[in-house]
Formats: C-alpha cells, sequence, structure tokens
C-alpha cells in the first residue's frame, strides 16, 4: 500500500513539474512585450512559463501592433480578451473556451474562429475584412458587431438571446433570423436596451435561402412638389421595392429635395 500511495506522489510531483516548466512560444515581440509590461513575463525570448499564462482571466493587447496571436491558445482559462486595433488577419480561439468577451474589431481579420467559445456573450468583430464568420454555436451571445466588413451571409437565427446585433457596411442583401418581427421592432425601437442595425436593403428573413432578391426604384417626379417638411421643399419621391420570389416585399420610400 506504501509503495503504491509513493507512486502516486511521484507521478503528480512530476506532472507538476513538468507543467511548470513548459513554454509557450510567442512569435510576435509586441505581443510578448505586452506580457512583460505586465509582469507575466521578464525576458523578450520568444517564450512565457504557460503555468503563469494558464490561469489568466483577462488580458487587453489592443493597439499594440501585433500581428499574430500565436500563444494565445495556452491561455486556457482567459474570459476576456480585447485585441482590437492591431494587425491581425486570421483568429484561432478554439482552445479559449471559458471566453466570454472578446473584442477584435479593427484589425486586417479575414478568418475567425470561434465555434468552440460556447459561453461567449460579447463579440466584436466590427471593422475587419470578414467574408463569412460562424456563430451558430454562440447561442449565449447578447451583443455582436460585425459591422463594416464583407459578409453577404449573415445568420443569427440561433442567437436567440441577442439585444445588440450591428450590421451595417457590409455585402448582405438578406440576414438570416429566428424571428422576422422581432428584428423589425428591435431595428425600429433601437434604444439602450437594445438595438438591431442593418444596411437599408438588406431584409430580415427566417430563411434567406428561398429569397431571389430583385430591387425596383421608381421615382415619380413632382407629386409632392411644395410640400414642406421641416422646412424643406419636396421636388420627387422615389418608392423602393424590393420584390422576392415567394411573393414577399418590402418597400420604402425616398425623400429628395
Amino acid at each position: 500500500m506504501m509503495n503504491k500511495f509513493a507512486l502516486i506522489i511521484f507521478f503528480t510531483t512530476l506532472f507538476c513539474k513538468t507543467i511548470s516548466a513548459q513554454q509557450t512560444f510567442i512569435p510576435d515581440d509586441n505581443f510578448e512585450q505586452v506580457l512583460i509590461d505586465l509582469g507575466v513575463d521578464d525576458t523578450l525570448d520568444n517564450y512565457v512559463l504557460t503555468s503563469i499564462i494558464y490561469s489568466l482571466a483577462g488580458i487587453d493587447l489592443s493597439s499594440k501592433n501585433i500581428s499574430d496571436l500565436t500563444g494565445i491558445e495556452d491561455f486556457e482559462f482567459l474570459e476576456y480578451l480585447d485585441c482590437s486595433n492591431n494587425l491581425l488577419s486570421e483568429l484561432n480561439l478554439a482552445n479559449n473556451t471559458f471566453l466570454k468577451q472578446l473584442n477584435c474589431s479593427s484589425n486586417n481579420l479575414s478568418s475567425i474562429e470561434i465555434s468552440n467559445n460556447i459561453e461567449l456573450d460579447q463579440l466584436n468583430a466590427s471593422n475587419n475584412l470578414l467574408s463569412e464568420i460562424d456563430i451558430s454555436n454562440n447561442i449565449d451571445l447578447s451583443y455582436f458587431d460585425c459591422s463594416s466588413n464583407e459578409l453577404s451571409n449573415i445568420d443569427i437565427s440561433n442567437n436567440t438571446l441577442l439585444s445588440f446585433f450591428y450590421s451595417n457596411n457590409n455585402n448582405a442583401n438578406c440576414i438570416t433570423v429566428w424571428d422576422v418581427d422581432f428584428a423589425s421592432l428591435a431595428e425600429t425601437m433601437c434604444n439602450n436596451e437594445g438595438c438591431f442595425i442593418k444596411d437599408d436593403n438588406a431584409a430580415w428573413s427566417i430563411d434567406c435561402g428561398s429569397l431571389n432578391f430583385e430591387s425596383h426604384n421608381f421615382t415619380i417626379p413632382g407629386l409632392i412638389k411644395g410640400y414642406n417638411i421641416l422646412g424643406k421643399n419636396i421636388k420627387s419621391h422615389t418608392l423602393s421595392i424590393e420584390v422576392y420570389k415567394n411573393g414577399f416585399a418590402t418597400k420604402k420610400l425616398i425623400l429628395n429635395h
């Protein structure tokens, strides 16, 4: 019995020593310099002790000219990450499964991997180069900003806890939602308790794949010429109608001064 107990103690000690001696590769000097400034590291040599960063709960890496976040995978207990205003072209956070808040806005991101981050509550990925983003597994999201990207397909149908959603300045004609009425109301009644914002030419739908988008504009000059609204003379108005193959249509009136 004593021999078995001693063996357990030996392997436990060996495991702890291995973990404490393990190092994480940090190839980006600007990334490592932040760790040095925080007192997490002491030498700019592209390595940091894994045992020190392993349990960090949050880190602010914003505006540090970082182009590579290799090493972030060993920050396994990270709950908050701000890496905004950097030079990142890709971001893989598959190993950071405790992450709740992520700000990766204003980078050069063309790809982002967050499918394992099921506890994510707030995500700001605005002002990037993303042509696609999958948040179908991030069902706890209450805040999602993907504005100013290159997205042509935006699907938030699984994200029923969203209160704030921003998707303007993209290439999407349609946004897949779980409830069209809810999305329309959140867009119309935008306030500090909730707000949905999209491009004017985009529609809400529960099935964007079934919609064949066409847009028709009709300008009718002079019909309300001379009518004054807020002190401005209206010369004409444009009726914009968006028609889909299932018969659904939306329309908006554009007043030209």
